[in-house]
């Protein structure tokens, strides 16, 4: 069974996650993260110039979370590029990953980056705010 780690992440994505255990052939893979495949959204190699396209050695791969709009479980799938192997990594519905999927959590508690802005209220903790503007709380 694939693992996923983190399982847990911020809704608005950027998280490098690493993926071990995939029982697919080593190739370029497209990874998508959604509710079901039909609504998935495209996530990110991490890596310049490659775009989607995830590579897959060794039942090991790694990619970066894309934003998602709410939070809740969500399934991982990946796509071969051009051909016709994929694998699903699903998260249980209604609950937090156990033993698949990704969780995607609502507010920006995970890190202590944005820890001060999940405290304001939400129209005020959108939009491209410095980091630098944030106080470190310790």
């Amino acid at each position: 069974m694939a693992t996923l780690s983190p399982d847990t992440v911020e809704r608005n994505g950027g998280y490098r996650i690493a993926v071990t255990g995939l029982v697919i052939p080593d190739g370029t893979y497209t990874v998508t993260v959604g509710v079901n495949a039909a609504s998935a959204v495209d996530a990110y190699a991490g890596s310049y110039g490659n775009k989607n396209n995830v590579s897959v050695v060794g039942g090991a791969a790694s990619f970066v979370t894309p934003t998602l709009v709410s939070g809740g479980p969500y399934s991982v799938y990946f796509d071969e590029v051009g051909g016709a192997n994929t694998e699903a990594i699903l998260a249980p519905s209604g609950a937090p990953p156990a033993g698949g999927g990704l969780l995607y959590v609502n507010k920006n508690h995970l890190s202590r980056t944005h820890e001060y802005r999940s405290l304001l209220l939400p129209w005020y903790a959108r939009g491209p705010i410095s980091v630098r503007d944030e106080p470190i709380q310790d």
